[in-house]
């Protein structure tokens, strides 16, 4: 595969670098040329090959396939890039459906949601993969946090105070602080005093 990226800093492009862009009917990503690839490689890796075609709902849950250019300016782009695409492919691979569990009413769902946009989640996204029936939070500040459908659905602030555990554990502190959650979880000034 020939490396393209979205964007490559000005040195890398041409005159200066090996790097030409494609014209935008193309994607308009920059491509490297050297001896072993033709002056326009877009079109030998555009030619023949079909659209993807992703099942209904997957987009809105997980997302388009990543690109190398996504992770631009990673410490190591290629290994995160690589993880990435393999969980994505994972995800499709098991993804059935998205939509409500057939167990449950609207009435159910809508009580939940309440409690999740008030903790600042947004609606939890349902579909059947992997592990029967989850719920994913796109909207939240955590895109790929999720949980089994009947936990979010019948245990709504089980589920915040675990939203807000990893949250903390990704370095960032809710405005509003759920009270299941552990108070040993929250930074106290003198743990930021510490590390200053």
């Amino acid at each position: 595969m020939i490396p393209r990226f979205e964007t490559v800093p000005d040195h890398w492009k041409k005159p200066y670098g090996p790097y030409v862009q494609a014209p935008e009917e193309h994607g308009g990503e920059w491509w490297l040329i050297n001896p072993f690839t033709s002056g326009e490689p877009w079109l030998q890796q555009t030619v023949g090959r079909k659209e993807e075609k992703l099942p209904d709902g997957f987009v809105e849950l997980f997302g388009r396939r990543p690109k190398a250019a996504d992770f631009m300016g990673q410490r190591n782009l290629r290994r995160a890039f690589q993880a990435a695409l393999i969980l994505w492919r994972q995800d499709l691979k098991y993804f059935r459906e998205s939509g409500t569990p057939p167990w449950t009413d609207a009435r159910e769902i809508a009580a939940a949601a309440q409690v999740y946009r008030g903790w600042q989640m947004g609606e939890p996204k349902f579909y059947l993969g992997r592990y029967d029936w989850m719920a994913r939070f796109v909207d939240s500040e955590i895109p790929d946090y999720d949980s089994a459908a009947w936990t979010v659905i019948n245990f709504p602030h089980l589920v915040v105070a675990q939203y807000q555990i990893r949250l903390v554990d990704s370095g960032t502190t809710p405005a509003q602080q759920h009270p299941f959650v552990p108070p040993h979880v929250w930074p106290n000034e003198e743990s930021q005093q510490e590390v200053a």
